[in-house]
């Protein structure tokens, strides 16, 4: 399936990885040190450099939707009209998407008058039908199963780090019974489909969408065979047969976008360091600036937002390369969030050269006295041990706690 000279194009279905890093902490958000949500700007950072550095793509672009209707909606009104507004925190949050894929130097595709999905279609297509490109559709969206093809596939993000699924053309056709991948318009047309508002046919779910198309390959045969059918199913067909071809038009990708846009344009390029700082150091995502620059990080440009906005920059610090968080370094400590920090001996003093009391609460009893001892104090610091920088996928090994000076 994957070729190390072929062409390797990623388009991330924008709109719904920002949803999806939304809601992944939902019940714990990440908030910066003036309490604003950043969870969807650090999830859909944290997929976007996890595809960068393990799958190498040679093009990329990212597409969003406009909030201008589609022929969908002028074909039928009700067309995602179920769907809830965007969450506040999160329509605060996309402007800041966008400022990182322009400091990644990734591009960002909306047309008005069409989805993202179309858009990803027509890419796919154009790609298909060049020699040498492999695609790889960046969503969970089900929807896109219909581009899938011997050169396309779908990416799905998994729940942590880089727990991923590629869906090819093989496993489509296993996973929805059917022998082509436009027949997933087809089962879609007659189960519907709740999030987009797609009606379907009453009465028809998956298990029932599939078994018809299996039987007769696609909408227009099963309109034209309703002699067929037998009792409730088949008069449900016949009372319902505009609904379906309908449904369909709806669930179908419109794979003609007037692109502005080539594959030459989509060749990955590298980012602006000083803007992508810039922004690392707003939202204070300390350990992705730490991996991404390390202590070669360039002078930051001054912050566009006001020094009393929510996402004023955090004081700048000496971070190291990532290569430095691997092995241990002659001369050097490592601290508890895993970074190393480099000095010379004979300038530093250590632990010994200070009065300290560090316990180490093992027992129940022991962290019943810790936490009565921390009730004492107006105000009391702690520390994470971890294994690792990466939030969604290490462990967490201990918790330092300290209310008095040399005392933990």
């Amino acid at each position: 399936m994957t070729d190390s000279l072929s062409k390797r194009l990623f388009i991330l279905d924008g709109m719904a990885l920002a949803y999806r890093a939304h809601f992944a902490f939902f019940s714990n958000p990440i908030r910066n040190s003036k309490g604003v949500n950043t969870s969807a700007v650090y999830g859909f950072a944290n997929t976007l450099l996890g595809i960068l550095e393990h799958e190498r793509p040679t093009h990329i672009a990212a597409c969003f939707d406009t909030s201008v209707p589609t022929a969908r909606h002028k074909l039928y009104p009700a067309y995602k009209a179920n769907r809830e507004s965007m969450p506040e925190e999160l329509s605060f949050q996309m402007p800041l998407i966008f400022r990182l894929l322009e400091a990644m130097n990734i591009p960002i595709l909306r047309y008005e008058g069409y989805e993202a999905d179309d858009t990803i279609g027509t890419l796919a297509r154009i790609a298909d039908g060049t020699e040498g490109f492999q695609t790889y559709m960046v969503s969970q969206d089900k929807d896109l199963g219909q581009l899938i093809s011997s050169t396309c596939f779908l990416w799905k993000p998994g729940k942590r780090g880089n727990d991923h699924e590629v869906i090819d053309l093989e496993k489509l056709k296993e996973q929805w019974g059917i022998e082509r991948a436009d027949q997933v318009v087809d089962i879609l047309a007659l189960m519907g489909d709740s999030s987009d508002n797609i009606p379907g046919l009453p009465g028809v779910g998956e298990k029932t969408a599939k078994l018809l198309i299996g039987e007769f390959g696609s909408v227009e045969n099963l309109l034209s065979n309703t002699d067929k059918l037998k009792g409730k199913r088949r008069q449900i067909v016949e009372e319902n047969g505009a609904m379906a071809t309908l449904s369909k038009q709806l669930a179908t990708i419109d794979r003609n976008v007037p692109l502005t846009v080539t594959l030459p344009d989509l060749v990955k390029k590298e980012p602006s360091p000083e803007e992508l700082l810039s922004l690392l150091q707003e939202l204070e995502f300390r350990s992705m600036q730490a991996k991404l620059f390390g202590k070669k990080a360039p002078e930051a440009r001054k912050s566009p937002l006001p020094a009393d906005d929510l996402f004023a920059p955090a004081p700048q610090t000496e971070q190291p390369p990532l290569e430095a968080l691997s092995a241990p370094v002659s001369g050097a400590r490592q601290s508890s969030s895993g970074q190393m920090d480099l000095f010379e001996e004979r300038h530093l003093k250590t632990v010994d050269d200070f009065r300290h009391e560090y316990i180490i609460a093992y027992t129940a009893e022991a962290r019943s006295a810790m936490v009565a001892e921390l009730e004492k104090h107006d105000s009391w610091c702690f520390d994470t041990e971890t294994t690792g920088l990466n939030p969604l996928t290490d462990n967490l090994l201990g918790v330092a706690f300290c209310a008095e000076p040399h005392k933990a």
